[in-house]
């Protein structure tokens, strides 16, 4: 039996980088501004799959009217 292929590793010292809003100067910045609109929902959603959507929805607000906006959210 074969096994498939892995895909190579990531070089050491790979990073994502994200272009921030430019209302934003860090990633806790944003990070933390994204989270509360979680936190802010009543009741408070525990499983990944009821977060995922409010966090997605925070994000495109967060970058609406951004220059160039639709292409960094795909």
């Amino acid at each position: 039996m074969r096994l498939p292929r892995c895909p190579p590793k990531r070089p050491p010292g790979f990073r994502w980088f994200v272009r921030l809003p430019a209302q934003f100067i860090s990633w806790d910045e944003f990070s933390a501004a994204a989270t509360r609109s979680v936190y802010a929902r009543a009741p408070q959603p525990v499983h990944p799959s009821e977060i995922a959507p409010i966090i997605k929805q925070a994000i495109q607000r967060l970058y609406a009217g951004q220059k160039d906006a639709h292409r960094r959210l795909g």
